[in-house]
């Protein structure tokens, strides 16, 4: 069979040649073998799960991002950042604390979209490396946000901007 014969052909192609201090060749001896494969699952929940993951992740994420993006539209256009600012509060302290604000809000999707990701896509990946995966990912989305209040200006079609933009 051509398995067989592109084995042997490798087998004898990767034979491993050894010269001693006489400068005589010497062939080291190796077998290469077919290994079997892993039995193949079939799960239905996982691969809708898997094909949906996107919209759920989305769903998890926008109806936050698009009430805290509405929130700081609001501040913008009230002039409520202006009127800190005239009794002391400087501009960094003051985004710090929109920042830590927005990444608390986000904690709730954060774990609903790793327990659904963890139940049935990635049951053997490191509930860590999952979770610093999303940590990022709400970091990500606090800038993104950030940017998007930056560009809107009216409260009224904020909201719906932000959720057609996200």
């Amino acid at each position: 069979s051509l398995t067989c014969k592109t084995t042997v052909q490798t087998n004898t192609a990767c034979c491993g040649r050894c010269r001693d201090s006489q400068n005589r060749t010497s062939y080291i001896p190796t077998m290469f073998r077919h290994l079997p494969f892993p039995q193949h699952r079939t799960d239905i929940l996982q691969i809708l799960v898997g094909t949906l993951y996107t919209f759920i992740a989305l769903f998890c994420y926008m109806p936050n991002i698009i009430s805290v993006i509405l929130d700081i539209v609001v501040e913008k256009s009230s002039r409520l950042k202006e009127s800190m600012k005239m009794m002391g509060l400087r501009t960094w302290l003051y985004w710090l604390t929109a920042f830590i604000k927005v990444y608390i809000v986000l904690f709730p999707g954060t774990f609903l979209a790793d327990i659904i990701l963890k139940a049935t896509v990635l049951e053997f990946t490191d509930r860590g490396i999952v979770f610093y995966f999303y940590i990022f990912f709400n970091l990500q989305a606090v800038f993104y946000s950030f940017l998007l209040t930056s560009l809107l200006s009216d409260p009224k079609s904020s909201g719906f901007n932000a959720g057609l933009w996200w």
